[in-house]
C-alpha cells in the first residue's frame, strides 16, 4: 500500500499465475525458508547470473517476516540529493560515502519505470546494458554530459533527446557533480563540452 512500493505486486501477488517468483516461493520454499531470506537469496542469485559469476555475495539464513513493516519505505534514499544519500546510508547505516557509493552502483541493473517511480529509463546506455551487472552505471555517471529533465515526478537527468530512454536521479549524479538538492536544477555535468549537453 506504500506509493515507495509500487510495482510490487507485479513480481510478488496471491495469483501464482501472475507472479511466477510466488509461485517458486509458496511451492518450493515456504516450508523451510523465510520470504525475508528468500527475497535476499534471489537477489544474490540476480547479481551472480548478471556478473557471469563473479559476484557471489555471501548469505546468512534466519531473517523474519513480518506482515507489516510501516517504515520500511524510509530505508531508501528519496532522489532529492546527497542529503538522501547521507541520511540513509551514512546516518542510518553507519557506511561510508565509498560504501554508499558501491551500493548506488545497484543502479547498473532494471530500470525505472514511470508509472511506479515517475522516471523512466535505464541508468545505463540500454536496456540489454541493464542486464549486466558491471561498473557501467560509473562509466556512464561520469562520461556522459547529463543534463535535468523536469518532469511530473520532479527532476532527473538526461543526455542526448528526450526519448533516449536514459536516466539518472539526483541522488546519482550527486555522487559525481556538486548539484544542489531537489528539483531546481540548471546545469549540465559536462561544462567543458557543451556539445555533450545538447537536447538530441
Amino acid at each position: 500500500d506504500n506509493p515507495a512500493n509500487a510495482g510490487l505486486d507485479d513480481l510478488w501477488c496471491p495469483n501464482h499465475n501472475n507472479c511466477p517468483l510466488t509461485e517458486l516461493y509458496d511451492e518450493v520454499y515456504a516450508s523451510f525458508v523465510s520470504r525475508a531470506d528468500f527475497w535476499i537469496a534471489a537477489a544474490n542469485a540476480a547479481i551472480s547470473v548478471t556478473s557471469n559469476g563473479a559476484l557471489n555475495l555471501p548469505f546468512r539464513w534466519g531473517r523474519r517476516d513480518r506482515e507489516i513493516c510501516t517504515a520500511s519505505s524510509g530505508r531508501l534514499p528519496e532522489p532529492v540529493g546527497c542529503s538522501e544519500i547521507e541520511r540513509t546510508f551514512l546516518n542510518r547505516m553507519g557506511v561510508s560515502w565509498t560504501d554508499a557509493t558501491a551500493l548506488m552502483g545497484a543502479h547498473t541493473l532494471g530500470r525505472g519505470d514511470e508509472d511506479f517511480s515517475g522516471h523512466a529509463g535505464t541508468w545505463v546506455q540500454n536496456d540489454r546494458e541493464s542486464t549486466i551487472f558491471n561498473r557501467e552505471f560509473y562509466r556512464q555517471t561520469i562520461n556522459r554530459g547529463w543534463r535535468p529533465r523536469h518532469i511530473s515526478a520532479g527532476t532527473d537527468w538526461t543526455w542526448g533527446g528526450n526519448n533516449r530512454g536514459v536516466m539518472m536521479l539526483n541522488t546519482d549524479i550527486c555522487l559525481r557533480f556538486n548539484i544542489p538538492e531537489g528539483n531546481n536544477q540548471n546545469c549540465c555535468t559536462n561544462v567543458g563540452q557543451q556539445n555533450d549537453c545538447r537536447n538530441n
